[in-house]
């Protein structure tokens, strides 16, 4: 198609905004968005973490004629994107950074701190171009969200979406839902095109310590919370994976933890120091002077590892990273592919980044740049693509579980860490003498499963008194209960009768004692407004 800019408003041709200073995928980029834009569409772009987004940013901003606001849901990414900007015709709105200018042509923006307030922004003008960074976080017009209400104040601009993954959880593509706000894909570059040349190679190392989410729950495409953590923080679990971790990264300089919870992510942390790792965690209830203190003693190597949840999985830019470690299982790849991109970008004395899998989800989700599996022609094949797959993949798991049980049940008649799944008729609670340790008492929390025979009690012992792991898998006990968990035991008692009975246990039918690895509580519906990945 011959290029022209009848219908788009120039402010300055390409070639004299940033033809010596981009890149030349970033060059083609900016050119593929201007044509999309001429022919009326609203891009979105696909480009990796790592390969300059701000850049590509800045140079549309400065292409394009009139108001442009460029928002997005971080305060980090907004002084990333403002401070590329050349030229003095920019400013910042957002809370977070205590600046709320609202007559700048260019309007660096925060999601939280505008969509409130778009009619105050535009009274300087209308803006003619939405520029919509970690456009992935944009659900679909008929979802209600901030950037819909956002959205919706600028019904006559153009959009244009940039994300290293353009695809949403059971949605498929961005722009190919019906009610998608984005209309075409005019910029499809993959990690693999711009390594190494421009990013660093990724090197992955599947984990022997693998988490085990053979028994964990789906729900909307993703592994439930909940229980997703009570199998991540079994001691044998995090153990093994930071023994492993330790031996596989004497050579390696900064490495990040993705973990599942702030329980999770603390566990970690204190496994690591123990094996005496320079190590620190950051979570999103971590104030924000800390976690900003936190982020830059790392990228300045006050400490090797960093141990985070839901903090630096986008937004964070620390090109030294050279060691990614995934304890976090997801069935996105979105998600999975935004945390392998913290350690994409070069560095000097960089040669790779080693990605370090506890989570399975490597293999899950091969290969990880490729989006032909998620081009749909609407979020109804997706959906009837993934129900079918599920139930494929719940055939597989059928007989593999009947394969696996065969041969690991003993001749004379005694199970082999098996795991079955039961109802739970009531609870009974009682306390106990420990008898290693004189003087401190536990809880005993008894499950009635009427079929789990001939044994249908499974008891587990709640250690309230003691110390260390110990007392924090007490605690986690009570807080599926909703419970702050008493320092005696005689308290915990108490306290346990009114606790809400589980609907089902897992256990695992060892041949010693059976241990129970996830309960299962009712859980009220809830909806969400915007399922991220």
């Amino acid at each position: 198609m011959q290029l022209t800019f009848d219908d788009i408003h120039v402010l300055k041709t390409p070639a004299q905004t940033a033809g010596s200073t981009l890149r030349p995928y970033q060059s083609e980029a900016l050119y593929s968005c201007l044509a999309a834009l001429d022919d009326g569409e609203h891009p979105v772009l696909n480009l990796p973490t790592g390969s300059g987004k701000s850049h590509l940013i800045a140079a549309l901003a400065a292409t394009l004629d009139g108001r442009i606001l460029v928002v997005t849901h971080r305060k980090e990414l907004i002084r990333q994107d403002h401070a590329k900007h050349q030229g003095s015709d920019a400013g910042i709105y957002s809370a977070g950074l205590g600046v709320r200018d609202t007559t700048a042509r260019v309007v660096y923006a925060g999601i939280g701190s505008i969509y409130r307030r778009m009619d105050v922004l535009q009274a300087a003008g209308n803006f003619r171009y939405v520029l919509c960074d970690e456009a992935h976080r944009i659900g679909p017009r008929s979802v209600a969200s901030m950037y819909s209400t956002v959205l919706d104040a600028c019904p006559d601009a153009q959009r244009i979406g940039l994300t290293a993954t353009p695809y949403r959880l059971n949605e498929g593509l961005l722009h190919q839902r019906e009610d998608a706000w984005f209309t075409c894909l005019p910029v499809d570059v993959s990690i693999r095109d711009l390594t190494p040349e421009y990013l660093a190679p990724l090197v992955g190392v599947l984990g022997a310590a693998e988490i085990d989410v053979s028994q964990v729950k789906s729900r909307m495409g993703e592994y439930v919370p909940s229980e997703l953590a009570q199998v991540a923080c079994e001691e044998a679990a995090v153990e093994g994976a930071v023994a492993e971790i330790c031996a596989l990264t004497p050579q390696r300089q900064r490495c990040i933890v993705f973990c599942v919870d702030v329980a999770h992510t603390r566990l970690v942390c204190e496994a690591l120091q123990r094996h005496g790792q320079a190590a620190a965690f950051v979570v999103g209830t971590t104030p924000a002077e800390e976690r900003e203190t936190l982020l830059q003693d790392f990228a300045g190597g006050a400490f090797k590892f960093l141990v985070n949840c839901e903090v630096a999985t986008t937004g964070y830019d620390c090109p030294t990273i050279d060691c990614v470690v995934l304890l976090r299982p997801t069935q996105s790849r979105g998600l999975l592919v935004q945390m392998i991109g913290r350690g994409s970008r070069q560095a000097p004395g960089k040669e790779t980044c080693l990605v370090l899998d506890y989570s399975g989800s490597l293999e899950r989700h091969q290969p990880l740049d490729d989006l032909t599996s998620l081009d749909k022609s609407s979020a109804r094949e997706a959906a009837e693509d993934a129900a079918r797959e599920a139930s494929a993949q719940r055939e597989r798991d059928r007989r593999a579980k009947h394969a696996r049980e065969a041969s690991l049940v003993d001749p004379m008649g005694r199970h082999v860490d098996v795991c079955q799944t039961y109802r739970v008729a009531r609870m009974a609670y009682k306390v106990l003498e420990a008898k290693r340790y004189p003087g401190r008492y536990m809880l005993l929390a008894m499950y009635t499963c009427p079929m789990r025979l001939p044994h249908p009690t499974v008891t587990q012992f709640v250690l309230v008194e003691h110390d260390g792991w110990a007392r924090e898998q007490a605690e986690r006990w009570g807080q599926r209960r909703g419970l702050t968990l008493p320092l005696t035991a005689k308290a915990a008692l108490r306290l346990a009768w009114s606790t809400p009975t589980p609907q089902e246990i897992v256990v695992r039918e060892d041949a010693q004692y059976p241990k129970i690895v996830i309960e299962r509580f009712p859980e009220a519906s809830s909806t969400h407004e915007d399922a991220l990945w």
